[in-house]
């Protein structure tokens, strides 16, 4: 795992044509990937809600909240991906294997950064390091979606605030609903 995303990070224009020839099962790139990444969010959130509160079931309860809402912000994210590609580019070929390469890759910097954050929460300049999920998607969409150099800019900036917001706005609905957690 740390492999594949030390390439993605360093090279990704080199690692987004490898992906690209590469048959890569969805079940395997997420049982290699977000899963664990999801696993580690949930862990950081625990911890670090218990180091603020000193309550242990309220922070068990948050970290699975927050493990929760980054699952549904990483599927938001393909449906909003799988809208952008068909009804704006007229790309229907795309099959939903390539959706989930296209957003599990740079998602896993908004996983990476909100375990940090859970951690450190006090260091919220970490999330300026996020414009790298734009980065990432600019190579997604030259190398998966085959995308003109001219015509990224709109699938990299949907798909980007998607990835990078989705999360930080389910977030402050649910602590509107959870209150005392």
């Amino acid at each position: 795992m740390f492999s594949i995303l030390k390439q993605f990070y360093t090279t990704p224009d080199v690692a987004w044509a490898n992906i690209s020839k590469q048959q890569i099962e969805l079940t395997s790139l997420k049982r290699l990937i977000l899963y664990p990444l999801l696993m580690l969010c949930l862990i950081t959130a625990i911890i670090g809600k218990i180091i603020v509160t000193k309550a242990v079931l309220p922070a068990i309860v948050w970290g699975c909240v927050s493990a929760f809402i980054l699952l549904c912000s990483y599927y938001i994210s393909i449906y909003v991906c799988q809208q952008i590609v068909v009804h704006y580019y007229h790309n229907s070929k795309l099959v939903k294997d390539e959706y989930n390469k296209i957003v599990i890759f740079p998602f896993t910097l908004v996983l990476i950064i909100t375990a940090a954050h859970n951690l450190l929460p006090t260091w919220f300049f970490l999330y300026f390091i996020l414009v790298g999920v734009a980065y990432e998607l600019w190579f997604a969409a030259q190398h998966i979606v085959k995308i003109g150099e001219n015509d990224r800019v709109i699938f990299v900036f949907v798909n980007a605030i998607t990835q990078i917001f989705t999360p930080i706005v389910l977030e402050l609905i649910m602590k509107r609903i959870l209150v005392n957690i």
